[in-house]
């Protein structure tokens, strides 16, 4: 089942198998895996600031649908911070310590979230209520 979302090309603002930047195919995952649409959090990187990042963290803590929770659990959102101290991505927790993702430098792929490659960049995950 994961095999389909493996390889999508990136695409920003794209959210289907013709292309997806990462919450692009967090909702391509959402919708076709678990049948729920969800809301669209993107913005034009130019514009996020540290400041935008925790209005964000506040919202997915404090508003429906979503919940932060400690450890990571299938079909949780992964969020993540790629060489910056606030965050600009995010991905799914497939189980097994492993992420599915789109990044701009490659096709979607899944990545083991406690490498050395990724673990510092996780700041949390969140699941819908």
């Amino acid at each position: 089942m994961l095999s389909r979302f493996i390889g999508i090309p990136f695409k920003v603002g794209g959210e289907d198998f013709e292309g997806c930047d990462c919450w692009g195919l967090v909702k391509l995952y959402f919708k076709q895996v678990l049948d729920i649409d969800i809301p669209d959090y993107r913005v034009d990187e130019s514009l996020i600031k540290e400041e935008i990042s925790d209005k964000l963290i506040e919202k997915l803590k404090d508003n429906s649908p979503w919940e932060m929770i400690d450890k990571p659990e299938p079909n949780c959102v992964v969020l993540l911070a790629l060489g910056r101290d606030y965050i600009n991505h995010a991905g799914v927790y497939v189980g097994r310590g492993q992420m599915l993702h789109a990044y701009s430098t490659s096709n979607s792929c899944i990545v083991n979230i406690d490498s050395p490659t990724w673990q510092y960049m996780v700041k949390g995950y969140v699941r819908l209520k």
